[in-house]
């Protein structure tokens, strides 16, 4: 979207304002020779102005809704053709290449419709324009006529008029032609600032505080409540994490695993309740110091385009060179950089397209690592992994996790008999909590859970896979 949107933009910078400039320049100096040289035959020949700004009014009232139109139907060409494209392997697998051919054509015929109707428009008012310019050599002639019978002005004034008239009525056409692109850039700048001005979902308080350092790593939800909409997520969960605790956070599809993690990074804000580290309110720290605190680490590894250092580098650009191998080397992932073509050096394209699942997930581990933050939330990937790589991985994992308070939104269950402790959660609700033997001792929800894993009969990733 915003791509059209800065071309249009662009066009208008480049070519329209120079135009303007121009066309209005010629415009001024005619209507001054032609006053110099007889003033009543210039009132006649400029009689035509008003009819002609009444158009230019009404012009602009409707083009300006039509360019909306398009720029709006454009939009959604451009989000077809990207989601088609980068879906073209699910595309394919279900054979619905025709299906969204004819999606494309429906939406196509939008835009070219869309874009008839501003035609439709410019072929009223541009003839218009003309029939006005031919409206003023008539008004000369006539006027002027008379004027050279009675000796008020010469033949060759009048020839003049008629020589000058149409450096008036070119400059007014072509900033009519204008006009057109001034609509467009009008209607893609509305829709640029528009994103541009979207404000954040959360914002910093005027009053912001700075969080008390060092960081401790105590994480602490006190009764909260939340939900999307009028859908309930999570509901009363009141549990306070230690400094240095590991966290495994389990439960089925929905159960809000996902959620609670994200209230923790405040990309939402709950309901009711507090979310707190080392007792300060979220709402009430700067979010700078949140964010060097605090780091989640996705399910899927998302790389930007540049290089591995660059991508390892982007929570910590001011750490040394010496630093980035030491932190690579601890994780024991070194070797994987170092077999790469241009090692550290390797341009990784969009997302990171040239690269595995396991080793995106790799490059991922090593840039939270090296931001070295107090608390760390951890989305475990579900993707299948080669049995080397996921060993490679999961070593990764354990020594990104070591001395940190960390949450795992753990998707098997292996991950979760490891953990100091486990949250399980059950339709947003905590219904269980304690190390792994305790749960299984209690011989609850969790117990029941595991046993189906360790017999065969649940697959490991159904307790924790979705939300």
């Amino acid at each position: 979207r915003m791509t059209n949107d800065m071309v249009v933009v662009g066009d208008l910078i480049n070519n329209g304002f120079l135009m303007v400039v121009q066309s209005v320049l010629l415009l001024v100096g005619t209507v001054i020779i032609l006053f110099i040289l007889s003033p009543r035959l210039s009132l006649v020949t400029l009689s035509v102005v008003p009819p002609l700004l009444v158009a230019t009014w009404l012009f602009r009232l409707f083009s300006a809704r039509a360019y909306d139109r398009v720029r709006d139907r454009i939009a959604e060409v451009m989000v077809h053709m990207q989601e088609t494209f980068s879906g073209m392997p699910v595309v394919q697998a279900f054979a619905r290449e025709r299906y969204n051919a004819e999606r494309f054509g429906e939406i196509n015929e939008g835009n070219y419709t869309a874009n008839v109707d501003t035609v439709k428009i410019s072929a009223v008012y541009i003839p218009f324009v003309e029939l006005l310019g031919g409206l003023g050599v008539a008004l000369i002639l006539y006027y002027g006529g008379i004027g050279v019978i009675d000796d008020e002005v010469t033949l060759g004034t009048v020839a003049a008029f008629i020589f000058y008239l149409d450096f008036i009525f070119q400059p007014i056409q072509r900033l009519s032609q204008v006009y057109d692109t001034i609509q467009a850039a009008t209607a893609a700048l509305n829709k640029i600032f528009a994103l541009l001005d979207e404000p954040p979902d959360q914002q910093e308080s005027p009053d912001a505080k700075p969080l008390i350092q060092p960081v401790r790593g105590e994480v602490t939800f006190d009764d909260v409540t939340f939900a999307y909409g009028e859908t309930p997520v999570l509901e009363d969960v009141d549990i306070t994490i230690t400094a240095g605790q590991r966290v495994a956070v389990v439960g089925a599809t929905g159960a809000g695993k996902s959620t609670m993690a994200k209230l923790l990074m405040r990309f939402y804000e709950p309901g009711k309740g507090r979310v707190l580290i080392d007792g300060q309110d979220l709402r009430d720290l700067r979010a700078r110091d949140l964010r060097a605190a605090l780091i989640m680490v996705p399910q899927e590894g998302f790389l930007f385009t540049g290089t591995i250092r660059d991508n390892i580098l982007f929570g910590r650009p001011d750490a040394t060179e010496k630093e980035l191998v030491a932190a690579c080397r601890e994780l024991g992932i070194d070797d994987f950089i170092q077999s790469l073509p241009e090692a550290y050096d390797t341009l990784v394209s969009f997302r990171g397209s040239r690269l595995s699942g396991g080793e995106k997930q790799l490059v991922s581990i090593a840039r939270a690592f090296v931001a070295d933050p107090a608390i760390l939330v951890l989305d475990e990937a579900t993707s299948s992994l080669d049995p080397e790589t996921e060993g490679i991985v999961d070593a990764a994992i354990r020594r990104l996790l070591r001395g940190r308070t960390s949450i795992v939104i753990a998707h098997r269950l292996s991950t979760a008999e490891h953990a100091d402790r486990i949250l399980l959660l059950d339709h947003g609700r905590l219904v269980e909590d304690g190390s792994h033997d305790e749960l299984v001792a209690r011989d609850g929800h969790y117990a029941a859970l595991h046993r189906q894993w360790r017999t065969g009969t649940q697959p490991a990733s159904d307790p924790a896979d979705g939300n």
